[in-house]
């Protein structure tokens, strides 16, 4: 899940000792919103109206609590989702549940968007950060 396998150990559980991430986002729809990406992992598979099947691995991600609101809404998709540290963490590609108590977010990985892309472009590369 993690571009890097050193990366992991820079995430603390929670205080529930779960091990869930906290994740920031910048929606269009709901401005910044923080939540927590579960780390559960699920499949979508969508057949489009040419019979073209996709696949694309997502991950759940809940609100930071219920006092706060949903984590995302409509027209929010496509947001970049980043990790407590500013690194990019994922892609919001949908949700689910229509009240404030009741909110359920999908995020496409990095590293799943990254494969993806490497598969049609293998000479692309993620330009190194500079300070």
């Amino acid at each position: 899940m993690f571009p890097n396998p050193e990366d992991q150990a820079d995430y603390d559980s929670t205080p529930t000792g779960k091990g869930v991430i906290l994740v920031v986002k910048l929606g269009r729809a709901t401005g910044t919103t923080m939540g927590w990406d579960t780390e559960i992992e699920s499949y979508t598979r969508t057949v489009d109206e040419y019979s073209i099947k996709e696949t694309s691995e997502e991950m759940a991600v809940l609100p930071y609590g219920n006092a706060n609101g949903p984590f995302s809404a409509p027209d929010d998709s496509g947001s970049i989702l980043f990790d407590r540290k500013g690194r990019i963490f994922g892609m919001l590609s949908g949700g689910a549940g229509t009240t404030n108590e009741i909110n359920i977010t999908y995020l496409t990985p990095c590293w799943y968007i990254e494969d993806y892309i490497k598969k049609y472009f293998p000479n692309s590369f993620r330009s190194d950060v500079v300070g």
